[in-house]
């Protein structure tokens, strides 16, 4: 499983030796301003990008490392659980991470309020304090705004 740590600015995601070595990266760190949503959701709902570079992937066993499609670049560590913790990210070198945790819905809980108690992020959500479990979809609009 991979390990997720919470820090005050940022997340950090380990995998252990054997589970870097199937997706060529050892670790992820997220700073809590490039996150626009975090979510739980059924592992057979997800699609992945279509070009794997570099990692590994065993039809409806593995899927491990980076994916890249046309304007997506993905980090996935999922196996056959049937729920993965997805962070949606922004301005960062990833555009979406999913993950398999022991307990999916409680990183939720987690990351969101560590998202959400961070001074950062309420400038950059125009504001608005988020509660655990949000998928914002203004966030993205106020931070195209933002970026114009």
């Amino acid at each position: 499983m991979i390990d997720m740590a919470l820090y005050n600015d940022h997340a950090t995601f380990t995998l252990a030796p054997w589970q870097a070595l199937l997706a060529i990266r050892h670790r992820i760190e997220v700073p809590y301003a490039q996150v626009q949503s975090v979510s739980a959701q059924p592992r057979r709902l997800l699609l992945r990008p279509y070009l794997r570079m570099p990692g590994t992937h065993v039809l409806w066993l593995l899927a491990a490392g980076t994916f890249v499609g046309a304007t997506q670049r993905e980090f996935w560590w999922v196996t056959r659980r049937p729920t993965a913790l997805v962070v949606d990210l922004i301005n960062h070198e990833f555009t979406r991470l999913v993950l398999e945790l022991n307990d999916p819905d409680l990183a939720v809980q987690q990351l969101g309020q560590a998202v959400a108690s961070t001074p950062l992020s309420a400038e950059t959500h125009g504001g608005q304090r988020l509660s655990s479990g949000w998928i914002a979809s203004s966030i993205s609009s106020s931070r195209s705004k933002q970026n114009i």
